[in-house]
């Protein structure tokens, strides 16, 4: 249903409404999910791709947010 994605650019949005331009987040090496979808909105694994997730505990993203206002693609519409 793409609830995870729309709740992650809302929480992106509040988060360029208050100044914010960079987001690091992380996850536990258990949550395939999370890391798919963290890969596929635009973070970057801050952590060896090609190795196990198993043998690391801690997985951390990057994402530098575009300016409040830019144009870009949300979740099926376009938003401004």
């Amino acid at each position: 249903q793409g609830l995870s994605k729309r709740l992650m650019l809302e929480l992106e949005d509040i988060a360029r409404e208050r100044g914010v331009n960079r987001l690091i987040l992380q996850t536990g090496n258990r949550q395939a999910e999370a890391i798919a979808l963290y890969l596929k909105i635009g973070y970057t694994a801050l952590f060896d791709t090609s190795a196990d997730p198993a043998t690391i505990l801690k997985l951390p993203f990057t994402k530098d947010l575009e300016p409040h206002g830019a144009v870009r693609r949300q979740a099926g519409r376009i938003a401004s």
